[in-house]
């Protein structure tokens, strides 16, 4: 079983490299890391440049304007070849262990839907749907609460 973890960008000089590092660590060697510049105008390409120099697996969209998160998505996905797809935000740091345990949560069922949380794990799920997908990819989606609570305009 392969992931292609996805994550997308727009202007992320802030979080990238934290990101990255945290899904580095817990890379397998047969997965595969599509990174998407949704459109920066600031110096966050240059970190994705750099980490893809030093890594040579990384597989990188560099879009000249920023199409929004869900079209963004799209493009990256169709690039995808592993058996899951995992969706991060450039803003999400997982937890130390968050990969395996979505390895094994994976093995169980066609499809999961799952919430990022700072407890635990590292991840709830608060959804998980069995179900024979038509095509041979499944989906991940992963979301930072908190970024579900900037966009409500609670604190966090």
């Amino acid at each position: 079983m392969t992931l292609s973890i996805i994550i997308i960008m727009h202007n992320g000089i802030q979080s990238i490299k934290n990101c990255l590092e945290a899904v580095n660590s817990q890379i397998n060697f047969d997965d595969e890391l599509i990174l998407l510049d949704n459109g920066s105008t600031d110096s966050s390409n240059s970190v994705i440049k750099d980490f893809v120099l030093s890594q040579g697996f990384v597989k990188k969209i560099l879009l000249e304007h920023n199409v929004g998160i869900s079209i963004g998505r799209n493009i990256a996905a169709r690039q995808a070849e592993g058996d899951f797809l995992l969706f991060l935000d450039s803003d999400i740091i997982l937890m130390p262990n968050a990969l395996p345990v979505l390895r094994t949560e994976c093995l169980l069922a066609d499809a999961i839907i799952g919430a990022y949380t700072n407890k635990g794990t590292g991840l709830i799920w608060y959804r998980e749907i069995k179900y024979r997908a038509l095509s041979k990819k499944k989906t991940l989606y992963v979301k930072s609460q908190n970024a579900e609570r900037r966009k409500q305009g609670e604190s966090g």
